[in-house]
């Protein structure tokens, strides 16, 4: 997933504000928050910096020709945020009882700990027994 990864450090986006953006995870988190004076220096008619960020130096033409067309910061923010969706790998989430239930019960456990100690005492007599005779 190179679209996820920092970019090179020569290829930065430094906002007007001064922030300097390294990957479309930071990219998400100020547009996210964005003003729209922050928004519409870097958005205009002729330009939009972000998506001439994103298709050059992070390497992701879909979500590219999707911010052109984004006119407002919140509406970029939605685009990005599923985008990334769409390239982080999909971790399967289980309800949290399939994950308790896949652990053993105090009773399973009690009796699995009685016999590993018995057969601990058991290998301990026959290795007595037999260190003896020989």
């Amino acid at each position: 997933m190179m679209e996820l990864r920092d970019v090179n450090p020569d290829e930065n986006f430094t906002i007007c504000d001064g922030r300097v953006l390294k990957n479309l995870f930071e990219l998400e988190e100020v547009l996210k928050g964005m003003g729209a004076d922050i928004y519409k220096h870097h958005v205009t008619e002729s330009r939009n910096d972000f998506a001439s960020w994103v298709k050059g130096a992070v390497g992701d033409s879909v979500l590219s020709d999707r911010l052109i067309r984004a006119n407002r910061a919140d509406k970029a923010y939605r685009l990005v945020h599923h985008r990334i969706n769409e390239l982080a790998p999909k971790v399967t989430q289980q309800p949290v009882e399939n994950v308790v239930g896949n652990f053993a019960s105090p009773k399973e456990l009690k009796g699995e700990f009685v016999d590993f100690l018995l057969g601990l005492v058991i290998g301990f007599i026959i290795g007595l027994i037999i260190k003896s005779l020989f």
